[in-house]
């Protein structure tokens, strides 16, 4: 319901797209395992304006303090608004660039095995590599 009476609030402000996302995972290990592989991999990058303006926060809604704070145990945090929405747009990104990886890699193995198939078919009828290659 939240969805749809925020659509056309959106669609005056920015058209964009909405979509809702469910979890059916107790939060803290949801976000824990969301963000504790990024973040021991070092690959969490966060642009220094955000850290300053995470500092005018109050303590609670800080991102780095819940990030610090964050248990498997449920209720571990008072707040967990900012590491949560963190988490979402993590799991946002990761499922895409493994999607993106995936596909890239099926490419490639497709136009190799296209090339392999195109120097076995001119060895099979005798004919030189570039020869005929388009009838």
């Amino acid at each position: 319901m939240a969805t749809q009476l925020l659509k056309p609030i959106m669609a005056k402000i920015h058209p964009c797209e909405i979509e809702e996302v469910r979890h059916n995972i107790q939060k803290e290990k949801r976000i824990i395992d969301t963000l504790e592989p990024i973040m021991n991999n070092h690959k969490l990058v966060i642009d220094d304006l955000l850290i300053k303006e995470d500092f005018k926060l109050e303590p609670d809604h800080q991102l780095f303090r819940q990030m610090t704070r964050i248990t498997r145990d449920k209720g571990a945090l008072r707040h967990d608004d900012q590491i949560d929405a963190l988490a979402i747009a993590a799991n946002y990104w990761v499922q895409r660039m493994d999607r993106d990886q995936t596909l890239s890699y099926n490419q490639h193995k497709e136009d190799l095995l296209d090339q392999e198939l195109e120097r076995f078919m001119e060895t099979a009828i005798g004919r030189e590599p570039e020869e005929d290659r388009f009838i």
